[in-house]
C-alpha cells in the first residue's frame, strides 16, 4: 500500500528514489508528522479536559505555584541517583530518597548524577512544579510546591532553585580525560620550549670577524621564445586565441544535497531529582558532483627559454652583449625578459672556513683587498646573517 504524507497528502510512488522515511514531494519525515500530529491532538483533549476541571494550586505558604502538566511527556522520566555525602552511601534515588536511609542524612542536590542504562528507574511523574529550592536556613532542598522547609519549617518565599547537572559534566572515563588533559599540556609545553629556542636563536647573536678573500659580481639575461604550448582550463574561461582544442566533461564543484537526518540524545535535569532525555535532530547532507566542460588546448605564448651570462671580478659589472632581432609576435620569434644581477663576496673565518654572501650592490662596492669584515652569526644555529656584514675601517 502507498504511503501518504499527512503534511502535503503526497502517495508515494514505485519510482520515487527518496529514502522510505522521507516524503518525495515536500521532505518531511513521516514518523515526525506523524507524531507531531498526534501530540496536537491530545493537546487539544487535555486542555478541554482541563477547563471543565480547573485545578486550585495554592500552598499554606500564601504564594501559588506553578506546576507544568507532564501527562502528555512524550520523553519518558527517569529518577536521577545521588550520593550521602555523610556516610558514603551510593546509588539512592533522587526523587523517592529524600533522606539517607542509613545515616538520615538531607539530600544534597549537588550530589545527584544521572544513572547508567542498568540503572534507570521509571518516574509516573504527572505534575511537575519546578526544580526543588534550597532552603535558606537549613539549605536542605525541598519540592518547588513546598509553602515550608520540610527539615527545619522555614518559609520558603524567595528561595533559590538547586543547580543542574549538566549531561556534558558527566565523564564517562575521568580517567580518560585526565591522560588528555595531560597530553594537551605536554604538547603545549614542547611548543613553548620550540618557540623560545627559535626566538632567542633569532635575537642572541655574537659578532665574529671575517677576511675578504674575492669579490665577483654575475649578469643574466632571461630569453623567452614565442611558441605553442599545451595548457588547460574551463571552457568559460578558455583564452580567445586557444586553437586544437579537444572538449570533455569534469566535476568542477560540489551541491550539499539533504540525505536524511542524524540524531542525538541529551540527558536533561528537571532539578527535582528526575531527569528525561531530549533528542536534537540534524540534517545530514550528501556531496552531489556538478559537472562542467573542461577544454584541453594549444596556445601560443612568450615561455622561458634560455638564458645569457656575464661575470667577473673587476668593478665595471655589465649586462652579457645579446645580438638579438627585433621582437615580433611570430612563432620563434626571442625577446630579452628578466635581468638578474648577483654580487658576491668569498670570505673566510677564523677558523678558515670559507662564507659566501649575498650583499647589496652598495656594499659590494666598498670591498678592497684586503680587508677585514665583521658579522652577526646565531649562538645556536651558527646560522650567518650576511645583512648584518660592515667592513672594518682601516685606521691612518
Amino acid at each position: 500500500m502507498a504511503k501518504t504524507c499527512l503534511k502535503c497528502g503526497y502517495a508515494r510512488q514505485e519510482s520515487d528514489s527518496a529514502p522510505d522515511y522521507e516524503c518525495p514531494s515536500c521532505g518531511a519525515i513521516y514518523a515526525k508528522v506523524e507524531a507531531a500530529l498526534k501530540r496536537t491532538q491530545e493537546n487539544n483533549a487535555f486542555s478541554q479536559e482541563k477547563l471543565d476541571a480547573p485545578l486550585d494550586f495554592s500552598n499554606n505558604s500564601g504564594h501559588t505555584a506553578n506546576p507544568v502538566l507532564y501527562s502528555n511527556h512524550t520523553e519518558p522520566v527517569y529518577e536521577m541517583l545521588w550520593r550521602c555525602e555523610f556516610c558514603g552511601k551510593d546509588k539512592l534515588r533522587g526523587k523517592s530518597q529524600r533522606f539517607c536511609p542509613q545515616c538520615g542524612a538531607p539530600q544534597n542536590p549537588n550530589q545527584r548524577y544521572f544513572p547508567n542504562n542498568a540503572e534507570l528507574v521509571a518516574v509516573d511523574d504527572t505534575v511537575y512544579h519546578g526544580a526543588d529550592v534550597i532552603c535558606p536556613a537549613c539549605k536542605t532542598a525541598n519540592p518547588a510546591n513546598n509553602g515550608f522547609c520540610q527539615q527545619c519549617s522555614a518559609p520558603l518565599q524567595n528561595a533559590a532553585s538547586v543547580h543542574l547537572q549538566q549531561d556534558s559534566d558527566i565523564a564517562e572515563n575521568p580517567k580518560a580525560d585526565k591522560n588528555y588533559t595531560s597530553i594537551v599540556l605536554a604538547i603545549l609545553g614542547i611548543v613553548l620550549v620550540i618557540g623560545a629556542f627559535f626566538l632567542l636563536d633569532h635575537f642572541w647573536r655574537k659578532t665574529i670577524t671575517l677576511e675578504l678573500v674575492s669579490a665577483e659580481w654575475k649578469r643574466e639575461i632571461k630569453i623567452e621564445q614565442f611558441r605553442a604550448v599545451h595548457d588547460s582550463s574551463w571552457c568559460s574561461s578558455m583564452p580567445y586565441n586557444a586553437y586544437s582544442v579537444y572538449r570533455h566533461s569534469e566535476v568542477r564543484s560540489h551541491n550539499k544535497i539533504a540525505d536524511g537526518q542524524r540524531c542525538t540524545s541529551k540527558r536533561v535535569d528537571r532539578g527535582n531529582g528526575t531527569f528525561t532525555t531530549k533528542q536534537s535532530c540534524v540534517t545530514k547532507y550528501r556531496d552531489e558532483p556538478v559537472y562542467a566542460d573542461k577544454c584541453d588546448y594549444k596556445v601560443d605564448r612568450w615561455q622561458y627559454s634560455r638564458s645569457v651570462y656575464a661575470s667577473g671580478t673587476d668593478k665595471l659589472p655589465h649586462d652579457p652583449v645579446l645580438n638579438m632581432p627585433k621582437s615580433l609576435n611570430c612563432l620563434g620569434c626571442e625577446r630579452e625578459a628578466q635581468h638578474v644581477a648577483r654580487y658576491i663576496l668569498n670570505l673566510r673565518n677564523q677558523a678558515n672556513e670559507a662564507v659566501e654572501c649575498d650583499v647589496p650592490m652598495r656594499t659590494w662596492q666598498l670591498a678592497e683587498l684586503p680587508s677585514q669584515w665583521t658579522m652577526k652569526v646565531s649562538m645556536f644555529s651558527k646560522a650567518k646573517h650576511c645583512e648584518t656584514l660592515k667592513v672594518i675601517e682601516r685606521s691612518l
